[in-house]
């Protein structure tokens, strides 16, 4: 049985709030395809990002931080940055997929490797992002799992 679309169930897994839709705003259902591609290609770290955002007093968003690397990686593509890669994979799709994983599985190594709380999220994802336009061949690499 499916979940309700409203409803506790959603916070559990790091959205910010009841319904999910409010989260969703930004990327829409690639945001969702995204956590799913994570599951299956890196269902370890998404385990161990999953505890990790749960943590007393280092806690986040799960989903909601998740949304912003597919962002991230959305943008990196309508800004060009991201074309010799699509050029050479012959396709768009599995570029961006791969930035994404590759972008917020090292966003989780590094929150808690550094041991960052919610307060450094900015920060992490300003990083990341300067990362991401420099070098984004880097974290597609990265993101093959």
């Amino acid at each position: 049985q499916a979940p309700l679309r409203v409803g506790d169930h959603w916070t559990s897994i790091g959205f910010q709030g009841t319904d999910p839709a409010t989260d969703l705003r930004g990327v829409g259902l690639l945001g969702l395809l995204h956590l799913l591609l994570l599951a299956e290609r890196a269902p370890g770290r998404l385990q161990a990002g999953l505890a990790a955002s749960r943590h007393g007093s280092r806690h986040f968003p799960f989903a909601a931080a998740s949304f912003n690397f597919s962002k991230l990686a959305v943008d990196l593509l309508l800004e060009g940055k991201l074309t010799s890669l699509c050029n050479a994979a012959g396709d768009a799709e599995h570029v961006v997929a791969r930035l994404y994983v590759g972008a917020f599985c090292r966003f989780l190594a590094r929150w808690e490797h550094e041991r960052l709380s919610i307060e450094d999220f900015g920060t992490a994802l300003r990083d990341l992002s300067t990362l991401a336009a420099r070098s984004p061949q880097l974290l597609v690499r990265e993101g093959g799992v």
